[in-house]
């Protein structure tokens, strides 16, 4: 009976130990320096409002980095999923909240978009930019069991000789990913009959179950697809140069003659008026988190381009961006 209670009061022992020796990022250890906060900051758990279906690539990048950033924050970082209105719902209850610096929203080029096409915000007044997190090329797509056409050169004659008899599913109406494929259906002179989904949670399950015949998304949505059974041909990579790592063979747009290079990007900012010591601090721990080897190796296995810029890069990125959508949306005949 002694030994037994031994035995249990060591077992609890080596739980309570455990428990105490793991640190409060999930298991990860931070490496090199572990920055100092602001004074009164954070007082409270940090939200990262996700304008996103929780699943999708931008949903799986926000908590890889959450899951790393927690190792060098004093406070639990949550993620809260709000997809709807090409990131609009999000957005505007990120918008509602206090500029106190514990509401982060996951920035992608959809919301560059709303203001492009003359939505409820301005980008450049309303938000605080923080830091990118990724760039993400977009990939064009056919099904393995498609008994029309079997490799990219197949399927391209097929969508010349037959404009619009394929669909193509996109994530979103007037947004990022719709846009861009409307710019890629103009300059490539390839016609599909475009369907619009939620996200990814909702488009995916319509593609693998033959409900659609192709899909634009991007590199780290489409790397998960390729690994064990195959549920993609990927056509190009919409890049400067090949993803030979995530998309061997594949080539890039230029390669099959469409003289197009669309990424998705993805960051976060804070809605105006937090504390400029509040920005910087984020922007250190989310640059530490990038150059975490664990969280490096994490975000290739994803397919996921691990690509950190700073507020004042990441600003004018911004900037270029809503220059140039702004030129697009006028193009394609979305505003007058």
């Amino acid at each position: 009976m002694k030994l037994k209670n031994l035995f249990s009061l060591f077992v609890i022992l080596l739980v309570v130990v455990s428990m105490v020796s793991c640190d409060e990022g999930g298991g990860v250890v931070a490496v090199g320096e572990v920055p100092e906060p602001p004074p009164g900051f954070p007082v409270r758990p940090i939200t990262i409002i996700v304008p996103q279906s929780a699943g999708g690539g931008t949903d799986i990048g926000v908590r890889l980095l959450a899951r790393f950033a927690q190792a060098y924050v004093p406070q639990p970082i949550i993620i809260q999923n709000m997809p709807g209105g090409s990131t609009i719902v999000g957005i505007t209850e990120a918008m509602r909240r206090p500029a106190d610096g514990h509401t982060l929203i996951q920035f992608a080029t959809a919301t560059v978009l709303a203001t492009a096409i003359g939505g409820q915000f301005d980008v450049l007044e309303d938000f605080d930019f923080v830091s990118l997190q990724v760039s993400d090329p977009r990939v064009l797509g056919f099904s393995p069991q498609d008994g029309r056409f079997s490799t990219p050169d197949e399927f391209l004659q097929f969508v010349r000789d037959n404009p619009r008899a394929l669909t193509l599913g996109v994530t979103g109406l007037h947004n990022a990913s719709h846009i861009s494929a409307l710019v890629f259906m103009r300059d490539s002179g390839l016609e599909f009959e475009i369907v619009n989904f939620d996200g990814q949670a909702t488009m995916r399950p319509a593609f693998l179950g033959r409900h659609i015949d192709t899909v634009w998304q991007s590199v780290g949505e489409t790397t998960p697809m390729l690994a064990g059974e195959r549920q993609i041909v990927p056509v190009a990579v919409f890049s400067e140069e090949r993803f030979e790592d995530d998309l061997p063979g594949v080539p890039t747009a230029r390669e099959i003659g469409v003289d197009l290079v669309s990424s998705s990007y993805r960051g976060f900012a804070f809605r105006r008026g937090v504390d400029r010591a509040i920005v910087d601090y984020m922007a250190r721990v989310f640059e530490l988190v990038s150059q975490h080897p664990d969280y490096i190796q994490e975000m290739i296995n994803l397919g996921l381009p691990n690509t950190f810029l700073g507020p004042e890069d990441y600003t004018g990125l911004v900037r270029q961006e809503v220059e140039s959508y702004a030129v697009v949306v006028r193009e394609l005949g979305l505003v007058n």
